[in-house]
């Protein structure tokens, strides 16, 4: 079974599931990541990756795609993050491998505000927290140092939420004529979120 989530940025995607693989046996794939394991390698690929990336640019759709096919080896239930991002990437998928479920952790505005504004990222382990919560810079988990995202501005989110509305929207609907499209509240606390996700799955 693959399933796709959706949402923008602090819509809580990573938290969530990371509890969901808890509960349910899923292998999760987040495109971001096989890149930077790639780069790591310093193969021909991740040597090619790490130069777009770099310059801010979108991976191309066949690299991408790749990418995920490579990562889709001997895997049966999956959960996939960050991708597809936008139709084009949704239809070339198709020909890949099928989607079964579409979560979308849908978010308003001021609360991604919020989030995003006192969100502590660590340097070493990649935790994430608020500066609601912690009230140094020490991460809890690993001792490391936090730090805020350099786009984890007012400009910088409404930037990702119009790239969101104009890339991922879309997305949304072509999984919504297939029926395949469950919308949580991500608006709610973490546990709730959690919760209302597992009754879909």
């Amino acid at each position: 079974m693959n399933i796709v989530f959706v949402g923008p940025q602090g819509a809580g995607k990573g938290a969530v599931i990371k509890e969901v693989v808890k509960i349910k046996p899923f292998d999760v794939i987040a495109t971001g990541e096989l890149f930077r394991k790639e780069i790591a390698t310093g193969s021909a690929l991740g040597k090619k990756l790490k130069a777009t990336m770099d310059k801010g640019i979108l991976v191309d759709l066949n690299t991408t795609l790749n990418v995920v096919k490579g990562a889709l080896k001997n895997k049966k239930n999956i959960i996939f993050d960050a991708f597809p991002r936008n139709v084009e990437q949704a239809e070339a998928f198709s020909k890949i491998s099928k989607v079964d479920k579409v979560i979308y952790l849908n978010l308003d505005k001021q609360t991604a505000y919020k989030r995003l504004t006192n969100r502590l990222t660590c340097a070493s382990c990649n935790y994430v927290t608020s500066k609601l919560v912690v009230k140094n810079d020490v991460c809890p988990v690993c001792g490391g140092k936090l730090f805020t995202r350099t786009d984890d501005t007012r400009e910088g989110i409404n930037k990702r939420f119009q790239e969101f509305e104009t890339r991922t929207l879309p997305m949304l609907e072509y999984y919504k004529a297939q029926g395949i499209v469950y919308e949580i509240d991500a608006n709610q606390p973490l546990e709730k979120v959690v919760s209302d996700v597992l009754k879909v799955l």
